[in-house]
């Protein structure tokens, strides 16, 4: 059996506490945020106003848990039109139509659990990262394999914007760079660090990354030179487990193995939030398409979204019995989807649909 970093030591009990409004004038002044219970009207359904002075209101409503998930599910991606959701499940890449809410296909292949899923950003593509010490390339018109390249142990992979290379992180410390058309590695970069996600930056230049150590660096994809790094003053493991830009690119955020998530200044490489998210590990970070809101998932079996205007907890949302690893938005930010599961045991978990209206 191989070890993976994000071992579950517990499974919490279901948060479902309803706590009074956030005092949203003196919180938004500080840098560090304790995050205060949502309003919740029952337990699959939450409103709440984005402050007392806004006459903005959010409501998150759970609109389908998807039948035999597999799982764990460690990586969601949403095809870049909406019309399709891919997730880890075990050794299977499943692909789903989130409106249809039915089973489309079943990619097989693997020999071992699926870490990372990724769409190619003209959605001809999928790509999956693997402990069978392969990426596979997949057709997702057709649902065939195209290529499958040899990796050590792959924890993530990342388009970048134009979709002409994919990297990959691993557990040798270890990130490559494709080319898709040849499959040939064009940059290698020896972190030395067992690497658990990458994001690209929006605009191509640059590649954050984060791994077991907890440190973040930013490197240059075309070079392979590091442009950046640095580690939070997290609390027992350093793990940075997730990692993520804004769609404009003037923020990062990072997921961390004490449950906290950090939203940082990329350029000045100083952070600017520090936000108690979850009880034991986070993992799940991402964005919305807007760049409003900010969604996590944790051990604690539950999703929070904050609101990246006033870095209030917009909602707590607790979805089944087992931890949260994946969290990801439709490409126009009406709904998001959570993926769950038991830590390396095959056929656990399940994906969740969340629907989101701004009134």
């Amino acid at each position: 059996m191989i070890q993976l970093p994000f071992s579950s030591s517990s499974h919490h009990s279901r948060c479902l506490g309803a706590a009074g409004l956030c005092l949203l004038s003196a919180l938004f002044t500080v840098l560090w945020d304790t995050p205060q219970a949502a309003a919740q009207p029952s337990p699959r359904q939450v409103r709440r106003r984005l402050s007392q002075r806004s006459p903005i209101t959010y409501q998150f409503r759970e609109i389908f848990a998807f039948p035999d998930s597999g799982g764990p599910v460690y990586s969601l991606a949403w095809a870049p039109d909406g019309s399709s959701l891919a997730s880890a499940a075990g050794l299977d890449l499943l692909l789903w139509d989130p409106n249809a809410r039915t089973r489309v296909a079943n990619l097989t292949g693997h020999k071992n659990l699926i870490w990372g899923v990724a769409w190619s950003p003209d959605g001809n593509l999928l790509a999956s990262a693997s402990a069978d010490l392969t990426v596979k390339l997949w057709d997702a018109h057709n649902h065939r394999e195209l290529a499958s390249l040899k990796t050590n142990l792959a924890m993530t992979v990342a388009w970048s914007p134009d979709g002409q290379r994919l990297a990959q992180g691993d557990d040798g410390g270890l990130i490559q760079i494709f080319d898709v058309a040849t499959r040939k590695v064009l940059v290698e970069i020896s972190v030395g660090r067992w690497v658990i996600c990458a994001a690209w930056s929006g605009d191509g230049q640059t590649l954050a990354v984060g791994d077991l150590s907890g440190f973040i660096t930013l490197w240059d994809p075309i070079t392979g030179a590091k442009l950046g790094q640095w580690i939070p003053g997290v609390t027992g493991r350093k793990d940075t487990n997730g990692i993520t830009w804004s769609p404009n690119d003037s923020l990062l955020a990072t997921a961390h193995q004490d449950g906290s998530i950090w939203v940082w200044d990329p350029d000045t490489r100083e952070p600017l939030r520090r936000l108690n998210a979850h009880r034991g590990w986070a993992r799940g970070v991402a964005f919305s398409p807007d760049g409003r809101l900010l969604l996590t998932t944790g051990e604690d079996n539950t999703a929070t979204v904050w609101s990246t205007e006033t870095w209030a907890l917009l909602a707590s949302l607790p979805c089944g019995s087992l931890p949260l690893w994946s969290a990801a938005w439709s490409p126009d930010g009406s709904q998001f989807a959570l993926g769950s599961g038991r830590y390396e045991t095959k056929g656990s978990g399940a994906v969740f649909l969340w629907q989101v209206t701004r009134e």
